[in-house]
């Protein structure tokens, strides 16, 4: 009877053990990356220079109840409102624009955007597989105080003001003056997609966007110049 173990057999019991130690650091590695990531909600800061000659960057973090979410608040509206009125002749361009928009909206306002004349006009145009179905481009205009101002003391409800435009090939609209109530919402128990976090980091969404004065919805006013 052999009372030693067999090179082959030595050799088959270490690689066990190595086999089985890899499943273990596999595994702690998952539960580790499963702690970490994806992260539910990113940390925003802000870069900040006291005059724009200055060299000295200072980085803030949002402050939850402070002036700096106040600014990211009227930012967000301001680029809702460029992303949801400015109309570009590339479907492709405004399949993307609007995107950012249902990111950055409830599904009911997202619906509404859904329902006016241009985007039923998208919508045609890009079943036809038309990639410039938009004979026009459409601008806005912000006065130079931003035009995003407080509806009421809740940090929530705003009005912006702005202007509305469009350029075909028979020329350009007259400037129209639009004042909208938004509203904004969030809900730290919405799941959003990790990509979208890049358009939406704080995760607010217009609950509210009605018209408080001007000619109804701009893109209900459908300009065809002299087709």
């Amino acid at each position: 009877m052999q009372n030693r173990i067999e090179p082959p057999i030595l050799l088959s019991r270490l690689l066990v053990l190595v086999f089985a130690a890899t499943l273990v650091v596999l595994a702690a590695m998952v539960v580790t990356l499963y702690k970490m990531f994806p992260l539910d909600r990113p940390q925003v800061f802000f870069l900040r220079t006291t005059n724009p000659t200055d060299s000295e960057i200072t980085l803030t973090q949002v402050m939850l109840n402070g002036g700096d979410l106040d600014d990211y608040r009227r930012n967000f509206i301001a680029e809702y409102v460029k992303y949801r009125n400015e109309i570009e002749p590339n479907t492709r361009t405004m399949s993307r624009n609007w995107k950012r928009v249902k990111t950055m909206s409830t599904s009911d306002i997202f619906a509404g955007l859904a329902n006016t004349d241009m985007y039923q006009r998208f919508l045609l145009s890009s079943a036809n597989g038309d990639n410039g179905g938009f004979d026009l481009s459409c601008s806005v205009e912000f006065p130079e105080n931003g035009g995003v101002r407080p509806y009421k003391n809740d940090d929530a409800t705003y009005t912006v003001d702005f202007k509305w435009f469009c350029t075909n090939s028979y020329g350009q609209t007259d400037r129209k003056d639009y004042r909208m109530k938004v509203r904004l919402e969030t809900d730290d128990a919405q799941n959003m997609k990790w990509a979208d976090h890049m358009e939406n980091p704080l995760g607010l969404r217009v609950a509210e966007y009605s018209v408080e004065s001007g000619d109804g919805d701009p893109l209900d006013a459908f300009v065809v110049g002299n087709e």
